[in-house]
């Protein structure tokens, strides 16, 4: 995890929180919201998602694709505003040579390197490639050996007659989607030479979001930035972006928030859960305030003569209960030791690190999805066989080849009396830095901590994210990768293998059909 210091940003929106105790009936709210949806009666789907880090982007960007498919959502930081992350990009391009100490410039550059593969490299006007800048592909590209190429107009080259070099970082670190101008044209960039940026005609940002909006003033000279060159958008009376820029903004959650058609009647749909690190290198933490007042706003104002329940609530860590592994409170950690209340006399204790944090955080966000899971408490847990933790496989047609998937089958999954029984499932889309093999730890240490958390057992299943699945190295998002060059058609892999879970477990939905 990238900070030890945590603030929680709950946006609890939840037509179904207006329901009494027993579920069946919406009652209008008073002066709260209830904390926990109880309703034995209810038989329909159930599913959830969580997404940490770059996966919480994922999980925000499938719900509001596709309102309904998931019941409640949970997005713990992650990079979920393309204007801001175009913007902060542009941004670090132009100060180069001068980047925070914290990522390391290895990793910024990695970071970059997986999103310009999942949603397009839109900083050249060629566009040959969905990835490479022009001339440049993985046959001539030399990791350790620049490579000079054509000139490229751009307003430190407004003839075009220096020649463009590609870039190894001070790091050593090679970069195959950047070039820059040789201003010196030893065929090398040095330092303080120009990274070539071709994202947009000049305008600007008077609000300071990082898009441009009507009425903000822009050059209408093309994205090389020159005028009289007649490259692309100049001269037409629009402002324009590079044409993978809308690729961006397709798939941007916080675009697809102001505009999903979300179901606001009283049910058991449309509950978030927004969290964020206060020290957050990549800026999480504001992309996620814009989303919490992209969703706070909208809804707030469809709630307006209904009994729609709203609650906006900071959390912060108290305690567990003596003796039972449940949370007493929604937490907050600052600098403390944090003991875990294992079920019987059992007690871990972890101080304030990165896997204390990462489980703190994943054991909160299962506490409230468990708050908005319609379903009656389990009736004796102590007799139910443990929880099981798998690394399963399956053969998909999508990538032609096996691909593994993390599932938490609940306890008492295997018993003879509950071959019967069907769950919710919580699909769990993890983070750049981690895999589904590093979700033993939360899922199958913890016991069946992770699942008492939860109001009535529930499947839980971490799909891989990474580009590994088809043997590329790197972070696909989740998403049907913009540049084939570098990735597949992950989009299409997470909704397989959400297909194969539905098929082949006892599982509460009906089969995926969005």
């Amino acid at each position: 995890m990238r900070a030890n210091t945590i603030t929680i940003l709950l946006l609890i929106l939840a037509a179904a929180l207006a329901a009494c105790s027993s579920g069946k009936t919406p009652q209008p709210a008073e002066n709260a919201c209830p904390t926990q949806i109880i309703d034995d009666t209810y038989t329909g789907s159930y599913r959830a998602v969580l997404g940490f880090g770059e996966g919480a982007q994922a999980a925000l960007r499938l719900a509001f694709a596709r309102p309904g498919r998931f019941n409640v959502v949970a997005a713990l930081d992650g990079p979920v505003d393309a204007c801001r992350l175009l913007a902060d990009f542009e941004d670090q391009l132009k100060h180069f040579d001068n980047w925070p100490a914290s990522p390391s410039r290895p990793e910024r550059i990695a970071y970059w390197r997986d999103l310009l593969g999942a949603f397009g490299n839109p900083l050249f006007e060629d566009y040959s490639s969905a990835f490479y800048p022009p001339g440049l592909d993985a046959g001539n590209f030399s990791p350790y050996d620049p490579l000079t190429l054509p000139g490229i107009i751009t307003p430190d080259n407004p003839d075009g007659s220096l020649p463009s070099v590609t870039v190894l970082d001070v790091s050593g670190t090679p970069i195959d989607y950047l070039l820059a101008v040789d201003l010196n044209r030893n065929g090398v960039r040095d330092e303080g030479e120009p990274i070539i940026v071709q994202m947009h005609e000049p305008f600007q940002d008077l609000n300071g979001d990082g898009c441009w909006e009507p009425g903000e003033p822009f050059d209408d000279v093309g994205l090389d930035g020159v005028a009289g060159t007649g490259d692309y958008g100049e001269g037409n009376g629009e402002f324009d972006y590079h044409p993978l820029v809308a690729n961006w903004l397709a798939n941007d959650p916080i675009s697809l928030a102001r505009t999903a058609n979300l179901n606001l009647e009283p049910g058991y749909e449309q509950s978030y859960y927004l969290d964020a690190l206060t020290e957050d290198p990549f800026d999480d933490l504001a992309q996620m305030s814009t989303m919490a007042d992209v969703l706070s706003n909208r809804l707030q104002s469809a709630a307006q003569g209904t009994d729609f329940c709203i609650a906006n609530q900071l959390g912060r860590f108290d305690a567990f209960l003596s003796n039972v592994p449940v949370l007493e409170d929604i937490l907050w950690f600052d600098d403390k030791d944090v003991y875990f209340q294992l079920p019987g006399d059992q007690t871990e204790i972890w101080s304030d690190d990165e896997k204390a944090l990462r489980i703190a955080r994943w054991s909160q966000a299962l506490n409230f999805i468990s708050d908005r899971m319609p379903n009656g408490l389990i009736d004796n847990v102590e007799a139910e066989s443990p929880a099981v933790w798998q690394v399963q496989s399956f053969f998909s047609e999508t990538v032609q080849r096996d691909v593994e998937f993390g599932v938490g089958l609940p306890a008492g999954y295997f018993d003879g009396g509950s071959s019967w029984k069907s769950y919710p499932v919580i699909y769990v889309f993890h983070d750049r830095a981690s895999t589904i093999h590093d979700w033993y730890e939360l899922l199958e240490r913890q016991g069946d901590l992770a699942h008492r958390l939860l109001a009535r057992q529930a499947i839980i299943v971490v799909i891989d994210g990474s580009r590994e699945v088809d043997g590329h190295s790197g972070y696909g998002y989740y998403l049907d990768q913009a540049a084939d060059e570098i990735g597949g058609d992950y989009g299409a892999l997470a909704d397989e293998v959400m297909n194969y879970v539905e098929a082949t477990f006892r599982v509460q939905v009906s089969f995926i059909d969005h």
